[in-house]
């Protein structure tokens, strides 16, 4: 049982070390926790509003189009001006008065009737490429809108125009009537007549919807006006048409039908008839802070624990009690437990903390399993710890211990995908995170607490096997260090 007892002294120890410095604890836990609290709540989830400046020639119709299409961007754009001088307004957007200026061109119909497309221009003066390639996203969608726009605003004349085209239908059914009655009278002569009347009208009518079918692709009412005007034609006798009477009656009512289907329909529909909508399946749309928090946890954790287990470790070195170890009866294997029982309850306690704050004050989504949880937060305290062992066995002073730390803090905030997924990163680099127990980890409670499903069991071995390999590597550490004396 002395073995035991032995291996229990190092909580206690360990306890009462980091209980005499209830700032460095501070500076641990609590500070990069607010850093990190600040950097979640402070962002916002959706792109800043930009001052923009519109150019628009000397063009009454151009210019009211800019307007119409400057007020349409309310929420993404803040509309500083509408103005005629391009110089000017680069030269505003060049002393920082403005962040975007949007260029309309001139004599942009007669560029369209020249079969080119006229360029709207968006000058920026951004050197984040983030925000550079958002306003280049945002360039595409405006463009697309005002193009719309354009083509809404022909969509709505063709339905003015289909009035005529309608009135013609009706025309054309009332000769047909004039011309069936006529023939059923055996009138030839004044049959005659009428139906050369209603070739007249179904040619008109055929001329008159023929524009349509360029409008919205609409080609329904145009196609079955150009085939009735065929069928017409074809039609030499009174007898003929009897035959084919009911036929043109029904391509009529079919035509005007079309032509109601049509004028009824809005220019935006016909222009756009999809839009796309987000379905979010693993639950509610999370804030931004909340995509963050569980992910804080982990890296504080780890933080935590490879800064306290390195420091105890160094000190001791630095201090002669590992003299003491060295020739008491103690073995490596109860040091090294004894601190991973001590360092482990600190991180508990702490992870705790954290993750009630998190859940039940702040108000994180806990979807998954809590025994989940804590078995994912255990592997990476364990890996954690033994990565501390790690740095000690590395670092021969504390000075040193606190600069491999920091750089480990920085790999693990940049490569680990807590800031950025890892599928960002091109591949030959990519797997430099997995590398990091800290990514399994992020990844995982990530699964449990967001999407509310089990851990992967793969990423769980892994870290597993993690701590595992890096608690006998401080094991070897430990053991060197007494050795070596």
């Amino acid at each position: 049982m002395r073995w035991l007892v032995r291996t229990l002294a190092f909580p206690t120890k360990e306890a009462v070390e980091v209980l005499r410095q209830p700032r460095l604890l501070l500076v641990l836990v609590i500070g990069p926790f607010l850093i990190l609290l600040v950097f979640g709540a402070g962002l916002r989830d959706t792109d800043p509003a930009l001052s923009t400046l519109f150019v628009a020639p000397d063009d009454p119709d151009l210019a009211e189009q800019a307007r119409q299409f400057a007020d349409a961007q309310e929420g993404r754009l803040v509309v500083d001006d509408v103005v005629e001088d391009e110089d000017a307004a680069l030269q505003r957007l060049r002393d920082g008065e403005v962040q975007l200026v949007v260029a309309f061109p001139p004599e942009s119909e007669e560029t369209v009737r020249g079969d080119e497309q006229a360029v709207l221009r968006l000058f920026h003066a951004q050197v984040d490429p983030v925000e550079a390639q958002a306003i280049e996203l945002y360039m595409e969608a405006a463009v697309s809108e005002l193009n719309q726009q354009v083509v809404a605003n022909v969509v709505a004349e063709g339905q003015t125009e289909g009035a005529d085209v309608e009135a013609r239908v009706q025309a054309a059914r009332a000769q047909l009537d004039t011309t069936r009655a006529a023939v059923r009278e055996g009138d030839d002569e004044r049959a005659s007549v009428e139906l050369s009347q209603l070739r007249a009208d179904t040619a008109a009518l055929a001329l008159a919807a023929g524009p349509l079918a360029a409008v919205a692709g609409h080609d329904a009412a145009p196609g079955r006006a150009g085939r009735l005007n065929e069928r017409v034609d074809g039609i030499s006798d009174p007898e003929g048409f009897e035959a084919e009477a009911d036929r043109l009656d029904t391509d009529l009512a079919a035509i005007e039908s079309s032509l109601e289907e049509f004028r009824s329909l809005s220019p935006e529909v016909l222009v756009a008839p999809f839009r796309g909508e987000t379905v979010q399946v693993a639950g509610e749309s999370l804030e931004l802070s909340d995509f963050y928090a569980p992910a804080v946890v982990v890296v504080l954790l780890q933080h935590l624990l490879v800064t306290l287990v390195g420091l105890s470790v160094v000190r001791e070195t630095e201090l002669g009690t590992s003299e003491l170890y060295r020739v008491a009866p103690l073995r490596v294997g109860e040091l090294v437990v004894g601190k991973y029982l001590a360092f482990g309850a600190i991180g508990a306690l702490v992870t705790a903390a954290l993750v009630a704050a998190l859940v039940f004050g702040l108000g994180v989504p806990m979807r998954g399993d809590w025994l989940q949880l804590v078995t994912v937060l255990v592997a990476v305290l364990l890996a954690s710890a033994g990565l501390g062992f790690c740095v000690a066995g590395v670092s021969r002073t504390d000075s040193q211990a606190v600069q491999y730390t920091m750089l480990l803090l920085l790999a693990t905030i940049f490569l680990s995908g807590f800031v950025l997924s890892l599928d960002r990163f091109i591949p030959q680099f990519g797997w430099i995170g997995w590398l990091l127990p800290t990514t399994y980890g992020v990844e995982m409670i990530r699964q449990v607490m967001l999407r509310g499903v089990a851990p992967s069991p793969i990423l769980l071995g892994i870290l597993v096997g993690y701590a595992v390999l890096l608690g006998a590597l401080g094991w070897l550490s430990a053991r060197w260090r007494l050795l070596r004396g």
